[in-house]
Parts: structure tokens; C-alpha cells; sequence
């Protein structure tokens, strides 16, 4: 059983992407099934029949001409979307999908894939089911963003920010929040579960999600996180097994968290120590049941040759620029968590902060080398660019006030 999950962002002409879930769908054998659901349907968009559409229809033409062109034998669009949501019973759409190798899930709002492809007690419909059954004998199945997040078990993270859900805790779907999208939600009857080894998150370095899939995942008793950055992959191998094997494609990087050790403060507000992140890039592997992993030969230890004294902390660690757009705020770029902790493995810190740029409480996140756990940075050069690694950064989540009123966990 073989998963491809993009965290977004992939480029179309990524062959190292398209042509790895080419290959595990049977590459000049291969027939690949478009699942576009999450996208709207075509009368709600606006640019529908323009250069600029991008509704269930045209998301699906798009997709079969571009795995056509990067070498697919076949590929299909799966007709279904939430103005056809009847289309998941179709006998002969169920009867063509018993006949694909491989099976792509387009991004957009995971919540539409739910209403198409499940039923409301959480089970299969029997178009999702078809698709499960070939998974479970051998067909690949991909995504990319929200395609890939729907791939969850229990929970499935459907929105908010890192602050907010650092502060206010858990909504569970369709419970009132104050804060609308910033507000952090979640399905508990989870996604497709063809992942149910960790929590998904998706465009991870960029939206700054780390806060909010550590609160997620710890309230709900998961223990392992894997999030995903927009241009980034994992190739899950034998997933959900004990041998299971992740490997990781592309530019940026996975962001795997182990919560198996951390330890919840008992203040009114939410606290997190001994938290365990490790930060893999191309080529880099991990077994996912034994927590094992293995760093590309191309890369070399960091202790001994670090480049830089020290790493300037950040005052925005969970900095998400999509959501200061239009106001007047400065704030620090994208993936500065990612700045501040690949900085730490090349600079003679052993501890760095960063805060949160919201306050009352502002949160202070302490990132540190352990020598107990063994941190350990590594960098190579692809593409004439340097590629960093690290494994077993600890990390640790504050308040720095006590200010605000205790959150709570909504059920």
C-alpha cells in the first residue's frame, strides 16, 4: 500500500513527483483515477471557462492532460463533485475504478471530499470503498494539499492558525468559535484514513502550522505529527503496517514531531515541553513504526563546521502572512520556524527562542540541542543550493503571561 502526499505546491512540470506515483501505479501500465471534489463545482466559479478557472471540471481536464504528458498510460477523470455527490454510488463509475492503478486527490477544502466520498455515519460510500479496495491490492494513491490532508485517520485538522489554537484550544467541526478560520477545527470522525500512522498537516513551513497540529495532535492523543510543505513530498511505502517506510521528495522538507515523551504544563494556559522535532529533506527516510531514520548520503554532520555564531530569535515563530494581509501590521516572512530552527543546527546556539507575534499571552518557544537526545544537524547541496537536515531538536511551548483566561477543549 503506497501513498505520494504533496504538501502543495508542486510544480507542474515536478517529474520527480508525477512520475514516482507514475511508476508505483504500474508507469507504462498505469491508469490513473482525477479526484477533483475538493474543488468547487463549475457554477460556483466565476472564471469557469477561462485561463483562470479553477472548478471540480476543469481541475479534473487539467490534471488528466498533465499526467497524460509526464507518461501515464491512462488517466481518467472521476466525476464527482458536491453538485453530483449521487455520482458516488454510479455502478459503472464504480465499475471503472475497480480497473485503475493509481488514484489522485487535487487540492482545495477537504470538507467537500468528506460530503462527496463519505457517508454521514463516517463510513464508505461505495465509490470510496471501490477505491480502498484497490489501494488494499496495491493501486497508489496520491494527493496533493487538501488531497493530502483527507488522507487522515482520527483527527483530520479542517483549519486555524497556530496562535489561536495555542490559546483557545480545539473546535470540534460545526461547533461555534469565536474566530471563524483562525479559530483552530478539526473532524472527529477524521478523513480516508489510508494514513493512520500520525496527524497530516499540509503547507506546513509556510502557514507556520506547527503550534496548531502540536495542540491538535496532543489533545486528541496522537503521537506523531507529519507535516508537509508546499513543494515538498512523502512516499509512504507499506503504509499503516509495521514497515511502513517514509521517504522524502523535492525541495523543502517534512516536519516529523514526536509527542510520545512531551509533558503538558499544568497552568491555566497551554503548555508543552519535551517535545522531539526532526526536520527530513530530500532523500532522507524514516521507519515510521520504529521511529528510525536515515539522513541522504549527499549530507554531512553539521556539529564541528557551524558557519554562524548565533541565530538571530524570531518575535513571529508561527508567522503566517495569508493572515495579516490588509492590515497594517510588519511582520517576518514566511517559514520562520523553519529559518530559526535549520539556523540553529548552523550556529555554535545551543538554544534559540522565538515568540509568538500575538500577545495576552504571547507564547515563547524554546528550541534547543540536546545532548541527551542527540541533536544533529546535516546539510548537503542539490541544485546548487543547500539542503538542510536535523533530527531531535527539543522544543518546548510557554506562555509568558498569565493573563488570559484558561482554554478549554470544546467537544
Amino acid at each position: 500500500m503506497n501513498l505520494v502526499l504533496a504538501g502543495g505546491g508542486i510544480d507542474d512540470s515536478d517529474k520527480e513527483y508525477y512520475g514516482t506515483i507514475i511508476k508505483l501505479a504500474g508507469g507504462n501500465h498505469s491508469r490513473i483515477g482525477i479526484i477533483t471534489a475538493a474543488s468547487v463545482p463549475e457554477r460556483d466559479d466565476p472564471d469557469r471557462g477561462t485561463p483562470a478557472a479553477s472548478n471540480s471540471r476543469e481541475n479534473g481536464e487539467f490534471y488528466l492532460k498533465l499526467f497524460t504528458q509526464h507518461g501515464a498510460k491512462a488517466a481518467e477523470w472521476i466525476p464527482i463533485d458536491i453538485d453530483t455527490i449521487s455520482n458516488n454510488k454510479d455502478e459503472k463509475l464504480i465499475a471503472r475504478v475497480g480497473k485503475m492503478t493509481g488514484f489522485f486527490f487535487g487540492g482545495g477544502d477537504q470538507t467537500r471530499l468528506v460530503q462527496c466520498l463519505m457517508n454521514d455515519d463516517a463510513s464508505d460510500t461505495p465509490l470510496l470503498s471501490a477505491i480502498r479496495r484497490r489501494f488494499e491490492n496495491g493501486a497508489v494513491v496520491s494527493g496533493t494539499s487538501a488531497g493530502t490532508a483527507i488522507q487522515s485517520g482520527i483527527p483530520m485538522i479542517s483549519g486555524g492558525v497556530s496562535y489561536y489554537g495555542l490559546r483557545d484550544g480545539i473546535y470540534k467541526d460545526g461547533a461555534p468559535h469565536p474566530h471563524g478560520d483562525d479559530d483552530l477545527t478539526y473532524s472527529p470522525q477524521g478523513g480516508f484514513a489510508f494514513f493512520n500512522q500520525g496527524l497530516l498537516d499540509t503547507h506546513y513551513v509556510q502557514r507556520g502550522r506547527q503550534g496548531r497540529s502540536i495542540r491538535l495532535a496532543w489533545e486528541r492523543g496522537v503521537r506523531l505529527i507529519f507535516g508537509v510543505d508546499a513543494g515538498a513530498t512523502m512516499v509512504i511505502r507499506n503504509a499503516n503496517t509495521p514497515d511502513a517506510e517514509m521517504t522524502v521528495l523535492s525541495d523543502l522538507g517534512v516536519t516529523v514531531i514526536d509527542l510520545s515523551r512531551a509533558r503538558a504544563g499544568a497552568g491555566k494556559e497551554f503548555s508543552i515541553s519535551n517535545v522531539l522535532v526532526h526536520y527530513l529533506t530530500h532523500g532522507d527516510r524514516m521507519k515510521i513504526g520504529k521511529k528510525e531514520f536515515q539522513i541522504a548520503d549527499y549530507k554531512k554532520p553539521l556539529a564541528g563546521r557551524e558557519e554562524i555564531l548565533s541565530v538571530k530569535p524570531s518575535p513571529d515563530i508561527f508567522s503566517c502572512p495569508e493572515h495579516v494581509v490588509g492590515t497594517s501590521e510588519t511582520r517576518i516572512c514566511e517559514k520562520e520556524f523553519m529559518r530559526v530552527t535549520t539556523g540553529l543546527f548552523k550556529s555554535a546556539n545551543h538554544v534559540v527562542y522565538g515568540t509568538t507575534w500575538e500577545k495576552n499571552p504571547r507564547f515563547q518557544v524554546k528550541m534547543e540541542k540536546s545532548g541527551k537526545y542527540g541533536s544533529a544537524g546535516y546539510e548537503g547541496i542539490r541544485k546548487k543550493e543547500s539542503v538542510i537536515s536535523y533530527l531531535n531538536m527539543l522544543l518546548e511551548i510557554k506562555p509568558l503571561n498569565d493573563d488570559f483566561q484558561n482554554s478549554r477543549i470544546r467537544e
